[in-house]
């Protein structure tokens, strides 16, 4: 749950904020460790549930597309991107940056360099 939920206060807005951000960051964290050790279905499942609970946080859509796209799920990656896509412009009226416009383009390439830990954006 949210850190220090009960507490209503000012004085806790800003550490309930930064606590946040850090699970947020941690659960990202564990998601990369899952593809580097091979768990790539287990993080595209776990990407997919974070990817929706925040949909403008572009880094999770890459690792997302990555993943499935590293368990021979190249139709769902791309659908991915078109999520996303909508996901912002809906949202803030923005295209996605240009490392998921990057990644959507090796993705189309089929590029052998997505199979191998640590080439995601």
């Amino acid at each position: 749950g949210a850190p220090f939920a009960e507490l209503t206060s000012e004085r806790f807005s800003l550490e309930r904020a930064h606590l946040e951000e850090r699970r947020r960051l941690a659960e990202e964290s564990r998601c990369e460790a899952l593809l580097c050790v091979g768990r790539v279905a287990e993080a595209a499942l776990e990407l997919d549930r974070l990817a929706r609970e925040e949909p403008l946080r572009e880094r999770r859509w890459a690792r997302l597309m990555t993943a499935l796209y590293r368990v021979d799920r190249q139709v769902d990656a791309l659908r991915a991107i078109q999520r996303a896509r909508e996901e912002l412009v809906r949202q803030v009226g923005l295209e996605p940056g240009a490392a998921l416009c990057a990644l959507e383009e090796a993705i189309l390439r089929q590029d052998p360099e997505l199979q191998t830990a640590g080439s995601w954006t």
